[in-house]
């Protein structure tokens, strides 16, 4: 009977391990060493220690050397890109508007107390009023109150609209041109700037104060009694004025709610975040 052949010796995985010595807690290194032939030679490079030190030792292809370097540490796990905030809150990049914010202030204070002021002077005018109280001053003191209300509303207008352009694009419900330019729009006007700001108020507070409705209320009342005394004094000298000057009264009272309105939206737009029971 003939004896079968032997077959073919062929490499195995288990033949193509990584040798012993090069595995890291392995420290039968001088065993390693005394080995002329390998089945698989490592190439020369650093390695992780093969006594679970945290550093990195010279494998010189043939045994460990004494040279080490420090484990390189993991970069910094850096947080993925978050998209575009979906509340307003806080703004992208904080806006100057504090020379802005103080300039509107200045001059709605200034409006607030020359209206009165002007229609008052007229009113007296149609009475019995002093030397000095000619036409020419009363007519002075009316235009330069009118100068003041309009520059007051300017100033007010580029406000708003640098302040609600310092949101993302969405965020407030109305665009910055319609923030601006609501105060302009015929009976518009009468409730669309207040939405506006009371949307402001919900972007940067969370709420809206409790005092912002008188507010507006104020200059609600006070815009449409001088608007008819300024009719009725084309026909009636001294009522017409007395019923302006009576309305500017009201615009007077809604001026420091206006001043402090500006300065808290500036404030926390610009990040200085505070606690206002109001």
């Amino acid at each position: 009977m003939t004896a079968p052949s032997p077959r073919p010796w062929t490499p195995t995985d288990r033949h193509l391990r990584v040798p012993r010595a090069l595995r890291p807690g392995h420290t039968g290194v001088r065993r390693w060493n005394r080995v002329t032939q390998a089945p698989q030679q490592a190439p020369a490079g650093w390695y992780p220690s093969p006594d679970g030190a945290p550093v990195q030792r010279w494998w010189d292809g043939t045994m460990w050397t004494n040279a080490t370097v420090p484990d390189e540490p993991a970069p910094p796990h850096e947080p993925e890109p978050q998209g575009p905030p979906t509340s307003g809150w806080p703004a992208p990049v904080a806006p100057r508007l504090g020379p802005l914010a103080i300039s509107t202030q200045v001059f709605v204070a200034l409006a607030g107390v020359g209206m009165p002021l002007a229609w008052g002077a007229r009113a007296w005018r149609g009475a019995e009023p002093p030397e000095w109280l000619t036409e020419d001053v009363a007519l002075a003191l009316t235009g330069a109150a009118s100068g003041l209300l309009l520059v007051a509303g300017l100033f007010w207008m580029l406000w708003q609209y640098r302040l609600a352009h310092s949101f993302p694009p969405g965020t407030t419900r109305r665009s910055p041109g319609w923030h601006a330019g609501s105060w302009l729009v015929p009976v518009a006007l009468w409730w669309l700037p207040y939405g506006n700001v009371a949307d402001l108020f919900r972007l940067t507070t969370g709420r809206r104060p409790g005092w912002l409705p008188v507010w507006w209320g104020l200059w609600l009342t006070g815009g449409l009694v001088v608007g008819l005394g300024g009719v009725l004094s084309v026909s009636s000298p001294v009522m017409g004025p007395s019923v302006a000057a009576v309305g500017s009264l009201a615009l007077t009272a809604a001026t420091p709610l206006a001043w402090r309105m500006v300065g808290k939206l500036t404030r926390q737009t610009g990040g200085k975040r505070e606690q206002d029971p109001s």
